[in-house]
């Protein structure tokens, strides 16, 4: 599958024979899509894919340049060329001209092309559900605030006497004890039950890969 470069930002790496903190050593460039970023004879640049990667936990990738390109002097990864398992988001370009000429890059241009594989054994259960935990961790407490942040008016306002003072106490009450609770099972507790119940099960493509063993 191929890839395609971003409208940016382009952090570019300014050779210094000053010794300076690392922040002080890039410039962040972002281009228009109608206008090309130069990328001139040994600059290093951080680029980012149009294109958002989603991975499952049984799939790896691996991100590579394009012939032509590289026959160019274009270097589009320099170490981080594997992607994990479960993935999620854009993919950071590690850009380098090893030519002594400039080499022109637009928005939306095919730089790279990515290889899937599938993993046999898949990964591990407490390493999925620890990837899973971060990445709905934020969305939930998100909700979860908002949502007894909007209940406190109705618990600490009523505090003294008042007309509907007894039910307005009791709703609000109920919703943030209640979001209280579901929050902590959402977030430790249904995990917990998952990593107990999951030990015991098989992925559910546990016969064809073990067809396909025996076939090949």
């Amino acid at each position: 599958m191929d890839i395609r470069t971003a409208y940016g930002p382009f952090s570019i790496l300014q050779g210094e024979k000053k010794k300076k903190e690392i922040p002080d050593l890039t410039q962040e460039v972002k281009i228009k899509k109608d206008i090309p970023f130069i990328l001139h004879p040994g600059e290093f640049a951080l680029g980012s894919t149009l294109e958002k990667l989603t991975l499952s936990n049984d799939i790896v990738s691996r991100i590579e340049g394009k012939s032509s390109l590289g026959r160019l002097g274009l270097l589009i990864h320099s170490t981080a060329g594997f992607i994990d398992p479960g993935w999620d988001g854009n993919l950071t370009l590690e850009l380098a001209n090893v030519s002594r000429l400039p080499i022109t890059l637009y928005y939306g241009m095919r730089i790279g092309q990515i290889s899937f594989q599938e993993m046999t054994t898949g990964v591990k259960i407490q390493d999925a559900i620890i990837k899973a935990c971060q990445l709905r961790i934020r969305p939930i407490i998100m909700t979860s605030l908002s949502t007894m942040i909007a209940m406190l008016p109705l618990v600490i306002g009523n505090i003294g006497p008042g007309a509907g003072e007894g039910s307005r106490l009791a709703v609000g009450s109920t919703i943030l004890g209640g979001m209280i609770i579901s929050t902590f099972f959402t977030l430790y507790v249904t995990p917990t039950m998952y990593l107990a119940l999951a030990k015991n099960t098989k992925r559910i493509d546990a016969v064809d890969i073990e067809l396909k063993k025996q076939l090949n």
